[in-house]
Parts: structure tokens; C-alpha cells; sequence
């Protein structure tokens, strides 16, 4: 007897439920172990399905890597407290990004995500970098010097180097270089 299988009038919700089965093959697999056939086994659909509702599997990566960087914009916003310390709200956002991204890491080759993004989505990605320097500036008031922060903050918070950096020593270690950092900025009246 041939199995049939159930049809979801929802397209948004069975369209939602393909990308957090693909987020979370990633994070197990990466992406080269994440194949359209297994998220769509995964969901007891078929791979035809999945493809009714992303062109191709790299559309389907970048649906998972938009959700991934709005999470982390969304993520860091809550971070940032304008009425804390420069030192505070630096130290809460590396802590926030490096969440984000151990969130989905269950494997290191999770985090290409992140690289796929920067190769097939590089407006979506230069965007996301933006903001992420946005939000340094509002914390230091100052542009030049928020791109000199996220450069030396960049070995605590690039996926590349999350797991070479991460210890029970990494929050200590991030607070005193956040505390560096704001000591070596210029002081202006607002902080």
C-alpha cells in the first residue's frame, strides 16, 4: 500500500518549518552534510516539496542565513544599553554575537553559514557587518573608532576563530579587553 502523505494548506508555516529543519541539520552537519533530500526526510515530505518552496538549495541556505542574521541583529540591539559603560555594552555584545553563534554550533562546520553568506549573499552580508558596526559606534560615538574596535574584538567574534577562543577564561578575557578598548577611547561628554 502506497504511503501518502499529508499535504499543509499553511505554505508560510510549512515554508518556516523546511528552514528551521535545514537550521538544525546544519548545525549538526554543516553544509555539506545538509541535502535537500534530508531536510525533506526529516519532515517526512518530499524533496519535491521543499522545492516548491525554495528554488534551489542554495535559496534554501540563504533563507537559513537571513533568519540567522536577523536572530543576531535582533540579538545585539538587546545587547546594547545606552545608559551602561562603554566597557559594559562592549563586553554584552561579544557575548551576544559569540551566543549566537555557539547557539547553532554543534559542530564547527555549522558555522559556515556564515562563510556562505559572505560568498552568495554579499549584500545581505555587508549589510548585517554594517549594523554590527553601527551599533559599536552608538556605543563609542565615534566611527573611526568603532571599526578599530571591531577589528581587535575580531578574534572573539569571527565564526572562523569562535571555537579556538572559547575557554573558561574567554569572558574574563573579553571583559578586560573591552575595558582596554573603552579606556583608549577618546573621552566625550556623553560617556
Amino acid at each position: 500500500m502506497a504511503r501518502t502523505r499529508r499535504r499543509e494548506p499553511d505554505t508560510e508555516k510549512t515554508r518556516e518549518r523546511i528552514i528551521d529543519a535545514t537550521d538544525a541539520l546544519i548545525s549538526s552537519h554543516g553544509l555539506s552534510g545538509t541535502s535537500v533530500s534530508g531536510v525533506a526526510r526529516s519532515l517526512g515530505m518530499s524533496h519535491g516539496n521543499v522545492y516548491r518552496h525554495f528554488r534551489s538549495k542554495e535559496a534554501l541556505f540563504s533563507a537559513v542565513a537571513h533568519r540567522w542574521m536577523s536572530e543576531m541583529r535582533s540579538a545585539c540591539e538587546g545587547a546594547v544599553d545606552q545608559a551602561a559603560p562603554v566597557a559594559q555594552n562592549l563586553t554584552h555584545l561579544v557575548l551576544t554575537i559569540r551566543q549566537e553563534l555557539l547557539k547553532r554550533a554543534d559542530n564547527a562546520a555549522a558555522l559556515d553559514i556564515y562563510h556562505f553568506a559572505q560568498e552568495h549573499m554579499r549584500e545581505a552580508a555587508m549589510s548585517h557587518h554594517a549594523h554590527r558596526a553601527a551599533l559599536v559606534q552608538r556605543i563609542v560615538g565615534d566611527q573611526r573608532g568603532a571599526q578599530e574596535i571591531l577589528d581587535a574584538l575580531r578574534g572573539f567574534t569571527d565564526p572562523t576563530l569562535l571555537l579556538a577562543t572559547e575557554g573558561p577564561d574567554t569572558s574574563p578575557r573579553i571583559e578586560a579587553l573591552c575595558a582596554i578598548l573603552a579606556d583608549s577611547m577618546p573621552r566625550t561628554p556623553n560617556r
